[in-house]
Protein backbone atom coordinates (compact mmCIF):
# COMPACT_ATOMS: atom_id res chain seq x y z
CA UNK A 1 0.00 0.00 0.00
CA UNK A 2 1.45 2.88 -1.17
CA UNK A 3 2.09 5.66 1.52
CA UNK A 4 0.43 9.24 1.08
CA UNK A 5 3.20 12.00 1.01
CA UNK A 6 1.67 15.45 0.84
CA UNK A 7 3.25 18.27 -0.98
CA UNK A 8 5.32 20.83 0.48
CA UNK A 9 2.43 23.35 -0.83
CA UNK A 10 -0.09 20.92 0.97
CA UNK A 11 2.08 21.09 4.45
CA UNK A 12 2.36 24.87 4.33
CA UNK A 13 -1.46 25.27 3.31
CA UNK A 14 -2.41 23.11 5.91
CA UNK A 15 0.06 24.41 8.47
CA UNK A 16 -0.52 27.77 8.08
CA UNK A 17 -4.64 27.40 7.79
CA UNK A 18 -4.61 25.47 11.60
CA UNK A 19 -2.04 27.98 13.02
CA UNK A 20 -4.54 30.57 11.80
CA UNK A 21 -7.31 29.19 12.82
CA UNK A 22 -5.70 28.15 16.65
CA UNK A 23 -4.79 31.82 17.13
CA UNK A 24 -8.45 33.58 16.04
CA UNK A 25 -9.85 30.53 18.53
CA UNK A 26 -7.24 32.38 21.48
CA UNK A 27 -7.79 35.81 19.95
CA UNK A 28 -12.21 35.55 19.57
CA UNK A 29 -11.77 33.75 23.06
CA UNK A 30 -9.83 36.81 24.64
CA UNK A 31 -12.22 39.03 22.76
CA UNK A 32 -14.90 37.29 24.32
CA UNK A 33 -13.79 37.32 27.75
CA UNK A 34 -12.91 41.59 27.88
CA UNK A 35 -16.15 41.64 26.12
CA UNK A 36 -18.09 39.88 29.07
CA UNK A 37 -15.97 40.89 31.72
CA UNK A 38 -16.45 45.04 31.03
CA UNK A 39 -20.08 43.92 30.37
CA UNK A 40 -20.39 42.19 34.17
CA UNK A 41 -18.42 45.69 35.47
CA UNK A 42 -20.98 47.64 33.85
CA UNK A 43 -24.19 45.93 35.33
CA UNK A 44 -21.84 45.75 38.63
CA UNK A 45 -21.42 49.19 38.55
CA UNK A 46 -24.96 50.36 37.59
CA UNK A 47 -26.10 48.11 40.51
CA UNK A 48 -23.94 49.91 43.28
CA UNK A 49 -25.70 52.74 42.04
CA UNK A 50 -28.51 51.86 42.58
CA UNK A 51 -27.62 49.89 45.65
CA UNK A 52 -26.20 53.35 47.10
CA UNK A 53 -29.61 55.34 45.97
CA UNK A 54 -31.77 52.87 47.87
CA UNK A 55 -29.44 53.44 50.69
CA UNK A 56 -29.67 56.78 50.80
CA UNK A 57 -33.06 56.87 50.84
CA UNK A 58 -33.79 54.45 53.54
CA UNK A 59 -31.30 56.16 55.97
CA UNK A 60 -33.85 59.13 55.71
CA UNK A 61 -36.41 57.11 56.69
CA UNK A 62 -34.52 55.32 59.37
CA UNK A 63 -32.85 59.07 60.56
CA UNK A 64 -36.87 59.78 61.62
CA UNK A 65 -37.74 58.65 65.30
CA UNK A 66 -38.45 55.52 66.87
CA UNK A 67 -37.81 54.19 62.97
CA UNK A 68 -36.68 50.33 62.65
CA UNK A 69 -35.00 48.88 59.95
CA UNK A 70 -39.00 46.71 59.05
CA UNK A 71 -40.53 50.00 59.18
CA UNK A 72 -38.90 51.70 57.03
CA UNK A 73 -38.75 48.69 54.52
CA UNK A 74 -42.80 48.33 55.15
CA UNK A 75 -43.12 51.97 54.31
CA UNK A 76 -41.20 52.11 51.32
CA UNK A 77 -42.43 49.05 49.87
CA UNK A 78 -45.48 50.50 50.34
CA UNK A 79 -44.98 53.62 48.86
CA UNK A 80 -43.70 52.01 45.76
CA UNK A 81 -40.79 53.27 46.13
CA UNK A 82 -38.84 50.40 45.84
CA UNK A 83 -40.53 49.04 42.91
CA UNK A 84 -39.39 51.75 40.53
CA UNK A 85 -36.14 50.38 40.18
CA UNK A 86 -37.31 47.26 38.75
CA UNK A 87 -39.46 48.99 35.78
CA UNK A 88 -37.67 48.74 32.86
CA UNK A 89 -36.38 45.60 30.93
CA UNK A 90 -33.29 45.18 32.85
CA UNK A 91 -34.84 45.91 36.22
CA UNK A 92 -33.36 45.46 39.20
CA UNK A 93 -34.23 43.32 42.34
CA UNK A 94 -33.52 45.04 46.14
CA UNK A 95 -33.32 42.75 49.00
CA UNK A 96 -32.81 44.25 52.57
CA UNK A 97 -31.03 42.54 55.38
CA UNK A 98 -30.83 42.58 58.75
CA UNK A 99 -27.49 43.32 61.34
CA UNK A 100 -27.51 39.68 61.78
CA UNK A 101 -27.78 38.95 58.52
CA UNK A 102 -31.35 37.78 58.11
CA UNK A 103 -33.14 38.71 54.58
CA UNK A 104 -35.95 41.17 55.53
CA UNK A 105 -37.41 41.94 52.20
CA UNK A 106 -36.81 41.08 48.49
CA UNK A 107 -38.52 42.62 45.71
CA UNK A 108 -38.46 39.37 43.28
CA UNK A 109 -41.39 37.69 46.17
CA UNK A 110 -42.68 40.66 47.22
CA UNK A 111 -46.61 39.81 47.44
CA UNK A 112 -46.17 36.19 47.25
CA UNK A 113 -47.06 35.10 50.71
CA UNK A 114 -45.29 31.54 49.96
CA UNK A 115 -42.40 32.99 48.67
CA UNK A 116 -41.94 35.77 51.51
CA UNK A 117 -42.23 32.85 54.54
CA UNK A 118 -39.18 31.04 52.94
CA UNK A 119 -37.00 34.16 53.00
CA UNK A 120 -35.55 33.23 56.51
CA UNK A 121 -33.99 29.57 55.13
CA UNK A 122 -31.74 31.98 52.29
CA UNK A 123 -28.29 31.49 53.50
CA UNK A 124 -26.39 35.09 53.46
CA UNK A 125 -24.82 36.02 50.36
CA UNK A 126 -21.14 36.90 50.90
CA UNK A 127 -20.96 40.21 49.87
CA UNK A 128 -24.02 41.08 52.36
CA UNK A 129 -21.88 39.11 55.07
CA UNK A 130 -18.53 41.76 53.71
CA UNK A 131 -20.78 44.90 53.55
CA UNK A 132 -22.14 44.22 57.50
CA UNK A 133 -18.06 44.27 58.30
CA UNK A 134 -17.93 47.22 57.17
CA UNK A 135 -16.04 46.16 53.73
CA UNK A 136 -16.41 48.48 51.05
CA UNK A 137 -17.67 45.97 47.59
CA UNK A 138 -15.26 46.89 44.38
CA UNK A 139 -15.98 44.05 42.68
CA UNK A 140 -19.05 42.52 41.38
CA UNK A 141 -20.66 40.02 42.74
CA UNK A 142 -21.60 36.79 40.22
CA UNK A 143 -24.86 35.57 41.22
CA UNK A 144 -25.28 33.48 38.55
CA UNK A 145 -24.53 33.33 34.41
CA UNK A 146 -26.55 36.45 33.85
CA UNK A 147 -26.78 38.73 37.42
CA UNK A 148 -24.18 40.50 39.22
CA UNK A 149 -25.00 41.99 42.66
CA UNK A 150 -23.86 45.26 45.30
CA UNK A 151 -24.06 45.56 48.62
CA UNK A 152 -24.56 49.10 50.39
CA UNK A 153 -24.48 49.40 54.35
CA UNK A 154 -27.32 50.98 55.99
CA UNK A 155 -26.35 53.39 58.58
CA UNK A 156 -28.50 56.23 59.18
CA UNK A 157 -26.46 57.61 62.73
CA UNK A 158 -22.88 56.04 62.01
CA UNK A 159 -24.12 52.75 63.06
CA UNK A 160 -24.33 49.87 60.65
CA UNK A 161 -28.24 48.37 60.82
CA UNK A 162 -28.67 46.55 58.12
CA UNK A 163 -27.54 46.30 54.23
CA UNK A 164 -29.21 47.07 51.02
CA UNK A 165 -28.24 44.26 48.13
CA UNK A 166 -29.32 45.06 44.35
CA UNK A 167 -29.16 42.36 41.65
CA UNK A 168 -29.10 43.59 38.32
CA UNK A 169 -28.97 41.54 35.18
CA UNK A 170 -25.98 41.91 32.71
CA UNK A 171 -28.39 40.49 29.99
CA UNK A 172 -27.94 43.34 28.24
CA UNK A 173 -24.13 42.58 27.57
CA UNK A 174 -25.14 39.39 26.45
CA UNK A 175 -27.60 40.23 24.23
CA UNK A 176 -24.88 42.56 22.97
CA UNK A 177 -22.37 39.68 22.32
CA UNK A 178 -25.27 37.35 20.93
CA UNK A 179 -25.35 40.29 18.35
CA UNK A 180 -21.61 40.51 17.46
CA UNK A 181 -21.01 36.94 17.75
CA UNK A 182 -22.13 36.63 14.17
CA UNK A 183 -19.95 39.44 12.78
CA UNK A 184 -16.61 38.33 14.77
CA UNK A 185 -17.13 34.54 13.24
CA UNK A 186 -17.80 36.17 10.08
CA UNK A 187 -14.75 38.27 10.20
CA UNK A 188 -12.63 35.24 11.54
CA UNK A 189 -13.86 32.97 8.91
CA UNK A 190 -12.73 35.82 6.33
CA UNK A 191 -9.29 35.94 8.02
CA UNK A 192 -8.97 32.14 8.11
CA UNK A 193 -10.08 32.31 4.43
CA UNK A 194 -7.36 35.60 3.22
CA UNK A 195 -4.59 33.39 5.29
CA UNK A 196 -5.58 29.85 3.36
CA UNK A 197 -5.42 31.94 0.43
CA UNK A 198 -1.62 33.33 1.05
CA UNK A 199 -0.88 29.81 2.26
CA UNK A 200 -1.52 28.30 -1.64
CA UNK A 201 0.12 31.25 -2.92
CA UNK A 202 3.19 30.95 -0.89
CA UNK A 203 2.82 27.24 -1.09
CA UNK A 204 3.04 27.38 -4.78
CA UNK A 205 5.68 30.43 -5.04
CA UNK A 206 8.28 28.17 -3.17
CA UNK A 207 7.27 25.03 -4.64
CA UNK A 208 7.33 26.05 -7.89
CA UNK A 209 11.39 26.44 -8.10
CA UNK A 210 11.38 22.99 -6.22
CA UNK A 211 9.52 20.91 -9.29
CA UNK A 212 11.40 22.79 -11.96
CA UNK A 213 14.87 21.70 -10.34
CA UNK A 214 13.63 18.36 -9.52
CA UNK A 215 12.10 17.99 -13.64
CA UNK A 216 15.58 19.30 -14.73
CA UNK A 217 17.36 16.56 -12.42
CA UNK A 218 15.24 13.84 -13.93
CA UNK A 219 16.09 15.06 -17.15
CA UNK A 220 19.83 15.20 -16.52
CA UNK A 221 19.44 11.85 -14.90
CA UNK A 222 17.80 10.73 -18.13
CA UNK A 223 20.99 11.42 -20.35
CA UNK A 224 20.61 15.38 -21.00
CA UNK A 225 23.63 16.58 -18.90
CA UNK A 226 23.85 19.68 -21.04
CA UNK A 227 20.20 21.07 -19.60
CA UNK A 228 20.08 24.20 -17.81
CA UNK A 229 18.65 24.64 -14.43
CA UNK A 230 15.90 27.27 -14.02
CA UNK A 231 16.24 30.57 -12.50
CA UNK A 232 16.57 30.12 -8.67
CA UNK A 233 14.47 31.78 -6.08
CA UNK A 234 15.69 32.52 -2.04
CA UNK A 235 18.91 31.72 -0.27
CA UNK A 236 18.17 27.59 -0.17
CA UNK A 237 17.05 27.38 -3.51
CA UNK A 238 19.69 29.02 -4.82
CA UNK A 239 22.35 27.15 -2.81
CA UNK A 240 20.13 23.85 -3.91
CA UNK A 241 20.48 25.23 -7.32
CA UNK A 242 24.23 25.59 -7.13
CA UNK A 243 24.62 22.36 -5.56
CA UNK A 244 22.73 20.66 -8.57
CA UNK A 245 24.52 22.84 -11.18
CA UNK A 246 27.68 21.31 -9.94
CA UNK A 247 26.74 17.71 -9.76
CA UNK A 248 25.66 18.42 -13.27
CA UNK A 249 28.81 19.69 -14.36
CA UNK A 250 30.69 16.76 -13.54
CA UNK A 251 28.71 14.18 -15.00
CA UNK A 252 28.88 16.42 -18.20
CA UNK A 253 32.62 16.60 -18.33
CA UNK A 254 32.64 13.35 -17.43
CA UNK A 255 30.37 12.28 -19.82
CA UNK A 256 32.17 14.07 -22.35
CA UNK A 257 35.25 13.21 -21.47
CA UNK A 258 34.38 9.63 -21.97
CA UNK A 259 32.69 10.31 -24.92
CA UNK A 260 35.31 12.11 -26.28
CA UNK A 261 37.89 9.37 -25.36
CA UNK A 262 36.16 6.39 -27.51
CA UNK A 263 35.19 8.61 -30.40
CA UNK A 264 39.33 9.68 -30.62
CA UNK A 265 39.94 6.04 -30.23
CA UNK A 266 37.78 5.12 -32.91
CA UNK A 267 38.69 8.00 -34.97
CA UNK A 268 42.41 7.25 -34.75
CA UNK A 269 42.29 3.72 -35.25
CA UNK A 270 42.23 3.48 -39.04
CA UNK A 271 45.10 5.89 -39.54
CA UNK A 272 47.15 4.14 -36.95
CA UNK A 273 46.71 1.11 -38.45
CA UNK A 274 47.39 2.31 -41.83
CA UNK A 275 50.11 3.76 -40.43
CA UNK A 276 51.18 0.30 -39.05
CA UNK A 277 50.85 -1.80 -41.73
CA UNK A 278 53.03 0.42 -44.53
CA UNK A 279 55.66 0.77 -41.76
CA UNK A 280 55.57 -3.57 -41.56
CA UNK A 281 55.57 -3.34 -45.67
CA UNK A 282 58.65 -1.38 -45.44
CA UNK A 283 60.16 -3.19 -42.95
CA UNK A 284 59.63 -6.51 -45.26
CA UNK A 285 61.40 -5.36 -48.19
CA UNK A 286 59.26 -2.56 -49.77
CA UNK A 287 61.43 0.31 -49.13
CA UNK A 288 64.06 -0.90 -51.68
CA UNK A 289 61.38 -0.98 -54.26
CA UNK A 290 61.82 2.41 -56.31
CA UNK A 291 58.15 2.07 -57.20
CA UNK A 292 56.57 1.25 -53.73
CA UNK A 293 59.16 2.60 -51.44
CA UNK A 294 58.22 6.24 -51.77
CA UNK A 295 54.46 5.54 -52.61
CA UNK A 296 54.11 3.69 -49.02
CA UNK A 297 56.26 6.69 -47.84
CA UNK A 298 53.32 8.94 -48.69
CA UNK A 299 50.70 7.22 -47.47
CA UNK A 300 52.60 7.26 -44.25
CA UNK A 301 52.83 10.92 -43.94
CA UNK A 302 49.17 11.56 -45.68
CA UNK A 303 48.11 9.33 -42.53
CA UNK A 304 50.71 11.43 -39.70
CA UNK A 305 48.79 14.52 -41.49
CA UNK A 306 44.91 13.22 -40.75
CA UNK A 307 45.96 12.42 -36.97
CA UNK A 308 47.79 15.79 -36.72
CA UNK A 309 44.86 17.64 -38.36
CA UNK A 310 42.34 15.67 -35.94
CA UNK A 311 44.38 15.66 -33.00
CA UNK A 312 44.69 20.20 -34.10
CA UNK A 313 40.78 19.95 -34.30
CA UNK A 314 40.43 18.07 -31.29
CA UNK A 315 42.25 20.24 -28.99
CA UNK A 316 40.37 23.48 -30.85
CA UNK A 317 37.30 21.59 -30.04
CA UNK A 318 38.10 21.31 -26.31
CA UNK A 319 39.58 24.59 -25.90
CA UNK A 320 36.66 26.57 -27.10
CA UNK A 321 34.40 24.21 -25.02
CA UNK A 322 36.51 24.38 -21.59
CA UNK A 323 37.39 28.26 -21.67
CA UNK A 324 34.87 29.81 -23.94
CA UNK A 325 35.63 33.26 -25.54
CA UNK A 326 37.59 35.68 -23.64
CA UNK A 327 38.25 38.55 -25.53
CA UNK A 328 34.99 39.99 -26.78
CA UNK A 329 35.31 43.07 -29.11
CA UNK A 330 33.21 44.89 -31.43
CA UNK A 331 34.39 43.63 -34.72
CA UNK A 332 33.36 44.60 -38.86
CA UNK A 333 31.47 41.58 -39.86
CA UNK A 334 32.64 42.12 -43.35
CA UNK A 335 36.02 41.91 -42.43
CA UNK A 336 35.97 38.96 -40.76
CA UNK A 337 34.47 37.36 -43.48
CA UNK A 338 36.96 38.68 -46.22
CA UNK A 339 39.69 37.30 -44.00
CA UNK A 340 38.18 34.21 -43.53
CA UNK A 341 37.80 33.84 -47.08
CA UNK A 342 41.19 34.15 -48.46
CA UNK A 343 42.22 32.07 -46.03
CA UNK A 344 40.32 29.03 -47.23
CA UNK A 345 40.53 29.95 -50.96
CA UNK A 346 44.72 29.90 -50.25
CA UNK A 347 44.60 25.94 -50.20
CA UNK A 348 43.17 25.73 -53.70
CA UNK A 349 45.37 25.61 -57.22
CA UNK A 350 42.34 27.70 -58.55
CA UNK A 351 40.45 30.22 -56.78
CA UNK A 352 37.12 28.83 -56.54
CA UNK A 353 33.61 30.46 -57.21
CA UNK A 354 32.89 32.98 -53.98
CA UNK A 355 30.36 35.96 -53.97
CA UNK A 356 29.90 37.83 -50.80
CA UNK A 357 27.41 39.92 -50.05
CA UNK A 358 28.12 41.69 -46.60
CA UNK A 359 26.46 44.63 -45.29
CA UNK A 360 29.41 46.67 -44.31
CA UNK A 361 27.84 48.46 -41.54
CA UNK A 362 26.98 45.57 -39.21
CA UNK A 363 29.06 45.38 -36.08
CA UNK A 364 29.18 42.31 -34.02
CA UNK A 365 31.24 41.40 -30.54
CA UNK A 366 33.46 38.43 -30.59
CA UNK A 367 36.99 36.81 -30.81
CA UNK A 368 38.01 37.77 -34.00
CA UNK A 369 40.27 34.44 -34.11
CA UNK A 370 37.22 32.28 -33.47
CA UNK A 371 35.06 33.80 -35.84
CA UNK A 372 37.32 33.41 -38.58
CA UNK A 373 38.03 29.59 -37.81
CA UNK A 374 34.23 29.18 -37.93
CA UNK A 375 33.91 31.03 -40.87
CA UNK A 376 36.89 29.28 -43.03
CA UNK A 377 35.36 26.22 -41.68
CA UNK A 378 31.59 26.99 -43.14
CA UNK A 379 33.59 27.84 -46.29
CA UNK A 380 35.60 25.06 -46.89
CA UNK A 381 32.88 22.60 -45.77
CA UNK A 382 30.71 24.64 -48.73
CA UNK A 383 33.40 24.95 -51.20
CA UNK A 384 34.21 20.89 -50.77
CA UNK A 385 30.60 19.94 -51.20
CA UNK A 386 29.75 21.86 -54.07
CA UNK A 387 32.21 24.47 -57.25
CA UNK A 388 30.84 27.45 -55.44
CA UNK A 389 29.47 29.47 -52.08
CA UNK A 390 28.40 32.39 -51.28
CA UNK A 391 27.97 34.29 -48.45
CA UNK A 392 25.99 36.68 -46.98
CA UNK A 393 24.46 38.96 -44.47
CA UNK A 394 21.61 39.62 -42.27
CA UNK A 395 19.33 40.87 -39.46
CA UNK A 396 16.19 39.79 -37.80
CA UNK A 397 15.14 41.97 -35.05
CA UNK A 398 18.63 42.47 -32.37
CA UNK A 399 20.06 39.24 -34.22
CA UNK A 400 22.59 39.59 -36.69
CA UNK A 401 23.67 36.42 -39.32
CA UNK A 402 25.38 34.98 -41.50
CA UNK A 403 24.55 32.39 -44.20
CA UNK A 404 26.70 30.15 -46.86
CA UNK A 405 25.28 28.47 -49.60
CA UNK A 406 26.43 25.85 -52.03
CA UNK A 407 24.93 23.62 -54.32
CA UNK A 408 24.61 19.96 -53.30
CA UNK A 409 22.91 18.52 -50.55
CA UNK A 410 22.92 17.01 -46.88
CA UNK A 411 21.78 13.09 -46.91
CA UNK A 412 19.09 12.52 -44.02
CA UNK A 413 20.39 10.19 -42.13
CA UNK A 414 23.04 12.98 -40.75
CA UNK A 415 20.97 16.08 -40.93
CA UNK A 416 19.89 15.94 -37.34
CA UNK A 417 23.17 15.13 -36.21
CA UNK A 418 25.39 17.70 -38.99
CA UNK A 419 27.09 19.74 -36.31
CA UNK A 420 27.90 16.67 -33.58
CA UNK A 421 31.80 15.36 -33.38
CA UNK A 422 33.20 13.08 -36.42
CA UNK A 423 30.15 13.50 -38.38
CA UNK A 424 31.67 14.73 -41.90
CA UNK A 425 30.75 13.78 -45.79
CA UNK A 426 34.28 13.78 -46.74
CA UNK A 427 36.01 10.83 -46.83
CA UNK A 428 39.50 12.88 -45.90
CA UNK A 429 37.30 15.22 -43.29
CA UNK A 430 37.97 14.95 -39.85
CA UNK A 431 34.22 15.70 -38.85
CA UNK A 432 34.99 18.34 -36.42
CA UNK A 433 34.90 21.50 -38.72
CA UNK A 434 31.04 21.70 -38.41
CA UNK A 435 31.19 20.85 -34.38
CA UNK A 436 33.82 23.96 -33.97
CA UNK A 437 31.30 25.90 -35.80
CA UNK A 438 28.65 24.89 -33.49
CA UNK A 439 30.65 25.44 -30.46
CA UNK A 440 32.07 29.14 -31.80
CA UNK A 441 28.66 30.52 -31.95
CA UNK A 442 27.10 28.75 -28.36
CA UNK A 443 30.24 30.62 -26.87
CA UNK A 444 29.17 33.65 -28.67
CA UNK A 445 25.72 33.25 -27.46
CA UNK A 446 24.08 32.61 -30.86
CA UNK A 447 23.62 29.10 -32.64
CA UNK A 448 23.96 27.33 -36.01
CA UNK A 449 21.72 25.90 -37.97
CA UNK A 450 20.74 23.84 -40.95
CA UNK A 451 18.25 26.41 -42.99
CA UNK A 452 18.06 24.09 -45.98
CA UNK A 453 19.64 20.48 -46.53
CA UNK A 454 18.81 20.72 -50.66
CA UNK A 455 18.97 20.23 -52.86
CA UNK A 456 19.49 21.67 -54.85
CA UNK A 457 21.52 24.18 -52.57
CA UNK A 458 22.81 23.72 -48.79
CA UNK A 459 22.03 26.83 -46.48
CA UNK A 460 23.74 26.81 -43.43
CA UNK A 461 23.19 30.24 -40.96
CA UNK A 462 25.45 31.29 -38.07
CA UNK A 463 23.86 33.45 -36.08
CA UNK A 464 24.96 36.12 -33.45
CA UNK A 465 23.47 36.63 -29.99
CA UNK A 466 22.05 40.37 -28.95
CA UNK A 467 24.91 42.86 -28.31
CA UNK A 468 24.83 44.25 -25.07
Amino acid sequence: MTRFKPTFATQIFVTMSLVAAALIAAFAALIWQRIEGQGQRLAFQAALEDARLVALISNRTLAQPNTTLESAVRSLSSSGALFRFGAGPFDSRIEFYGKTGRRLFDSAVAGHKSAANSLDSLPTPPEVADALRGVVQEAPATVDNSHVAAAVTLNPLGVAVGVVRVVKPSLGMQTMLAELAPRIGLLALSFVGLVMLSAVALGRTLSHPIRALTASARAIAKGDRARALPSPFGREVTELTVALDEMRRELHDAHRIERLSQELSHELKNPIAAVRALTEALQAGAVRDPDAGPRLLTRIDEAAARMQALVADLLALARIQAQGIVATDLLPLHVLVDNACREATTQWHQTPAVRVTIDPTLIVRGDATWLTRAFVNLIDNALHAGPSATIESGRDGARVFVRVTNPGQIPAAICDRLFERFISRRPDGTGLGLAIVASVAEAHGGSVRLVHAGPPEVVIEFAFGPIS
